[in-house]
Formats: structure tokens, sequence, C-alpha cells
């Protein structure tokens, strides 16, 4: 018998404890987050408050943005349309199986460690051998933090896109964490798209550890706009002969956020193909780490391994690093690490401007530009529409934090159109976390 309890009261053990970088690789290259998150979990937010904030924004800014979504969550209750592939559980009701089934540990990392102690949301993936399935979750944060854990199971033969918005509702620090982790059976395709655009008083916390069976393939692109303090860890594993995993990160920072991005992608079977994209855009003062690390484990003959990274600053201020590093225990591979970082090409703007294109219009075109391959990566059109217009927006005018207002009328996710106020009438499960 597993007791929950047992392994909160651990968590909360090893979230007091654990320094902010636990890699020695990294550890003098980490964005240090100066708040005590667990002080903010004071700030009860009331579930006919939450479920009345909720609401509001089904019925409005979903509305405005056009896309049915199979779950939204708020910092303390959620709703949930119906749907054969995904349950969502309190702690209280979670099962043996359903703790058991956990790949990670509380002292992997002390804020994974954090949302393993305070997470009031499980949600349950399960797609069964040779089905087919296209979700899309909500996250929005108030006062409070929002924690949640995603756990994915995907069958032999089976098909999932998981596309995931996150936004903020806040006016003092909180945070919005979640924790995936994604097994996939043979033959498989695993999509998983997390746009995060919260707003300048939140904390993001992004973790992602998947192992891909036998043939196998996933995607992992992640966009990085909003938050103060963003924190993203990734471990993918093409685990299975003849699988691939592919691992994408859009940075674009403004103000004084502060990003810190570390990927880990191994290759441990015959024909693996395992690879790395990161690429971010600073402005003004903001700061970002790519920290990106690819192994290829010994009998992982005939694999592929790439880490690619590269950086934009359009302000002097900005600060940027990259750390690309492999470890490679075979030879008949190839395995190739890059990384390289430079100012917005004078050159190209100074062309562009003697076409008499406005000099804030041609650093959108740039920065789109620089961009377009890892947005052409995400293959659901209503995620990468998103991710387009989050980053047309912050470049107009840095703005960030809000759901995006975009006509996406060719991109029904269910195949007709809802109203936000139908889709609360009709559809949702109010479920308080």
């Amino acid at each position: 018998m597993v007791d929950y309890n047992k392994l909160k009261k651990y968590a909360m053990e090893q979230y007091g404890k654990l320094p902010q970088e636990g890699s020695t690789l990294y550890s003098n290259n980490f964005v240090n987050i100066p708040f005590e998150l667990e002080k903010y979990l004071g700030v009860e937010v009331g579930a006919v408050a939450e479920k009345s904030a909720l609401k509001a924004i089904l019925a409005g800014d979903l509305k405005d943005l056009g896309i049915k979504f199979d779950a939204v969550f708020g910092s303390g209750a959620y709703f949930l349309n119906s749907s054969n592939f995904m349950k969502i559980k309190s702690a209280a009701e979670l099962s043996d199986n359903d703790i058991k089934r956990r790949m990670h540990d509380s002292s992997d990392d002390k804020y994974m460690a954090f949302i393993d102690a305070y997470a009031k949301s499980f949600v349950f993936i399960d797609i069964p051998d040779g089905k087919t399935a296209k979700l899309n979750l909500l996250f929005s944060n108030s006062d409070t933090p929002l924690n949640a854990q995603i756990m994915i199971s995907v069958g032999k033969g089976a098909k999932l896109v998981l596309s995931e918005l996150y936004c903020s509702r806040t006016v003092s620090v909180s945070s919005n964490g979640v924790i995936h982790e994604v097994k996939t059976g043979a033959d498989s395709v695993v999509e998983v798209n997390s746009l995060h655009n919260e707003n300048k008083t939140t904390v993001v916390l992004n973790f992602c550890k998947a192992i891909i069976g036998e043939g196998a393939a996933f995607d992992f692109n992640s966009l990085y706009n909003g938050g103060s303090h963003i924190r993203g860890r990734t471990m993918a594993e093409a685990k299975g002969r003849g699988s691939r995993v592919r691992v994408n990160e859009i940075v674009l920072g403004s103000g004084e956020q502060k990003f810190d991005m570390s990927a880990k992608i191994t290759n441990s079977e015959v024909g693996t193909d395992a690879s790395l994209t990161s690429k971010a855009v600073l402005m003004d003062t903001s700061l970002c780490m790519l920290k990106g690390f690819a192994k290829v484990s010994k009998g992982a003959t005939k694999s592929r391994s790439y880490v690619h990274q590269r950086g934009m600053a359009l302000d002097k201020g900005t600060r940027m690093y990259e750390l690309p590093d492999m470890s490679v225990d075979e030879n008949d591979v190839k395995a190739t690490h890059s990384s390289a970082m430079s100012p917005i090409d004078a050159e190209a703007m100074f062309y562009l401007m003697s076409k008499g294109i406005d000099g804030r219009e041609v650093r959108k075109l740039i920065v789109t530009g620089f961009f377009a391959d890892s947005l052409s990566m995400i293959e659901d059109c209503a995620a990468r529409e998103i991710a387009m217009s989050l980053i047309r927006e912050k470049l107009r005018d840095k703005t960030f934090g809000k759901i995006p207002k975009i006509d996406t009328a060719d991109m029904w996710i269910a195949g007709h159109r809802h109203s936000g106020e139908d889709m609360f009438k009709g559809h949702y499960k109010y479920g308080k976390q």
C-alpha cells in the first residue's frame, strides 16, 4: 500500500533542502528564483470565486480565442469536458497504481519536489492501442500557485496530440508548475505543445520526462514567452530500437525576464534519433541560459544525436549563455552539437528599411524568420498559430500574460464552433482541486 501523505512529506523535505541547481555540470550556471513559493500557498482561493473566474474565462477570453479546450485549470478548481481518454483526480483520489506509475522522484529537482508536495490536480491521459486523440488544456493560475501533474500513457500504434496554453490572473507573486510524464508503446506518435504566456508576476515551472518505445516518435515543443523567472527541465529518452525524440525550445524575452532552460536527450538503443533545438531572442535586459546535454549510450549504434542552439540579442543589455554538451559511448553514430549567438543583423535591417519598411516591422520580420524553422516543427496548426500570435504581439509592444485573441475559424479542434458559454453549460464538469 503506497501512502501518498508519506510521499508528500518526503517531497516537502526535499523542497526544503535541495539546492536550486542540483546538476554538478551546471552548478555555476542557473537562474536563481528569489521567492519561497510555499509562502504564497496561504493565499487560498475560494471554490465559488475560482469557479466564477474560470466561467468568465470560458465565456470571454476562450470565446475570443475560438478553440475548444478539453479541460481548463485554475489554482483551486477545474472544468473538465467529457473525454474517453482523460481523467482528473485529486491527491486523495489517487490509487496505488496511480502513484506507482510515476517515473520521477522528488529528489530529482527542488521545484519538482514543490509540485509533488502541493499538486492539486493529477491528470491521467491514457490512449489505448491503435487509437487517436487530440486534446487541449488551459492553465490559468491566480494569486495561489497552480501545481499539476500530467501522466501520459500511449499504447501501441496510437497517436496523441496534446496542446497546452498557460496564462495568469495574478497581481502578486505566484507560480504555474506542471510535471509531464510520457511513456509510449511501440510505433506510437506523440506531440506535446506547451505554450507559456504567464504574466510578469508568475514563476514558470515546466518539467517533462519521456521514455519512448520501439519505433515510436515523440515531439516536445515548448514556447516560453511569459513569466518573471522561467525554469524548464526536459529529459527525453529514445529507449526503443528505431525510436525518435525531438525537443524544440523557443524563448522570447523582454524586460527583466530570466529563463533557465535545461534539456537532456538520450539515445539508448540501435537506430535511434534524438535531437534538441533551442532558439532564443532577447530584448531589454532579459537573460537566458540554454543548457543542452546529449548522451549516446553504449550499444546505441547507427544512432543520430543532434544539439543545436541559436540566440539573437535585440538590445545591448541582454545576457545569453549557451552551454551545449555531449557524451558519446559508441563509435558507429552521427553526433553533433553547435551553438551561436549574435546581435540582430544590421545589414539586413538596413536593407529592409531602405525598402520603406518601418524599423519596428523590420525587427518583427527578422525575428519571425529566425523562429520559422522552430515554429514549423509544431504540427498542430492551432497551437502553431497561437505561438505565432504570441510572438508577434510581444514584438509589437512587449506585452504578454493574457490569452491571445486570434482568428482560428478554420482550425476548430472539435470540428465545429463552440462559444465559451456553450462549452460551460453543455459540456464541462466542475471539479474542486
